[in-house]
């Protein structure tokens, strides 16, 4: 199970509003122990193989009293579902600590539950649950957020290097988008004086990098997921296991060390990481590069889809070594379940339309005028494809 994809969104799950940093494990770390919780009240582990007690009561909980669940500890959310007249049997638990907390989904068929434990009790955060009439909750949406990439290489910090790879990805519960934004897109900085985009991350860090977005976009984004290029290389090739990528060009680029044919190819974690850095070469430069970065992201969401939900949360906490967020992991966890959830055909691939030129001797990109309009898209969640 260790090999599903983080990207998204990796991907990433949000609410409405930022929710306060999560310090990144270093790669040596000691996994995290486990958050103790207080004792079930139910005795519904025989019915969920592989789940701790905690996990399988909460589980209990959403089928109601055919399992000795309790209907009034779900979500309120949640209250129009049907109670179930027989407890499931044959279900399976994935179980895996982070730091701060214990992620956990539970599945019954074509049912699956996702939970998220902070040391006070698993929260459900989604489900899909067709035999009780639910096809989809994964709490509030729109789901908006940052995946980026910085350029900081083996031994550097993501948090304070250039930002190369910047995409907004969104998700409503039923279509998504991914809007690329020029690396040298020449905008004001937290609100201040002008430079280029991919700078906010080296002067300020995630909060003058996330600031600025906020202010380009007009969004209020939820959080973002933030890695670097060794980080990239193990999340798409040891952790995702490598993907398939319909790369639209050849692309002969010494610079990012890509020597890729155009078609449907298989791409290990080098490869992959220079078909998303390759610019120089490329007729459109930077604009081009974050269509193939989109083209990434998309790639990799259909190789977790191929590969199922159940093993979310020990891809979360295999990736967690290689990532920066500031978004909580039970978000994080409903994030790439809406992802997984969410067909790639209803998912918009663009970049904000925009222009080279310069500022003094330094090349840069001016964002156009419809630059807005495709910001505006975004805030339902989606991008029609073929915008």
């Amino acid at each position: 199970m260790r090999r599903l994809s983080l990207l998204l969104c990796v991907l990433v799950a949000c609410s409405a509003e930022p929710t306060p940093p999560i310090t990144t494990a270093p790669a040596t770390s000691t996994p995290a122990t486990p958050p103790t919780t207080e004792a079930p009240t139910t005795t519904a582990t025989p019915f969920l193989a592989s789940a701790s007690p905690e996990w399988a009561a909460a589980v209990a909980n959403i089928y109601g009293p055919a399992c000795s669940g309790d209907r009034t500890r779900i979500p309120a959310e949640l209250s129009s579902l049907a109670i179930s007249e027989t407890c499931p049997t044959g279900g399976i638990a994935v179980v895996a600590p982070v730091t701060g907390a214990v992620l956990a989904t539970a599945a019954f068929g074509d049912d699956i539950v996702f939970g998220a434990d902070y040391g006070t009790g698993f929260e459900i955060v989604g489900i899909k649950l067709p035999s009780l009439g639910n096809f989809g909750w994964y709490g509030a949406i729109p789901k908006i957020i940052a995946v980026v990439g910085s350029d900081a290489r083996p031994g550097e910090d993501p948090a304070f290097t250039r930002a190369d790879s910047l995409h907004l990805v969104g998700f409503n519960g039923g279509a998504g988008g991914l809007v690329g934004i020029p690396r040298d897109s020449w905008v004001p900085i937290g609100g201040g004086a002008a430079n280029k985009i991919n700078s906010s991350l080296s002067l300020g860090g995630p909060d003058l990098m996330m600031s600025t977005l906020n202010s380009v976009s007009g969004l209020t984004l939820g959080g973002y997921v933030l890695t670097g290029f060794e980080g990239f290389q193990e999340l798409w090739g040891n952790i995702l296991g490598g993907a398939e990528v319909d790369v639209p060009i050849r692309i002969a680029d010494a610079a990012a060390g890509a020597d890729l044919q155009p078609g449907l190819q298989y791409l290990n974690g080098p490869q992959a990481l220079s078909f998303g850095r390759a610019r120089k070469s490329l007729a459109a430069g930077d604009l081009t590069r974050q269509f193939h970065g989109g083209l990434a992201i998309l790639a990799a969401i259909r190789k977790a889809q191929n590969l199922g939900p159940l093993g979310l949360p020990t891809l979360l906490a295999a990736s967690e070594p290689w990532i920066r967020t500031n978004i909580r992991w039970g978000d994080l966890l409903s994030l790439s379940a809406l992802a997984l959830a969410t067909p790639t055909e209803q998912i918009g691939n663009v970049v904000v339309p925009a222009r080279t030129g310069s500022v003094g001797a330094a090349s840069v990109v001016f964002l156009n005028e419809g630059a807005g309009a495709v910001f505006a898209d975004l805030a339902d969640g989606a991008i029609a494809p073929g915008t």
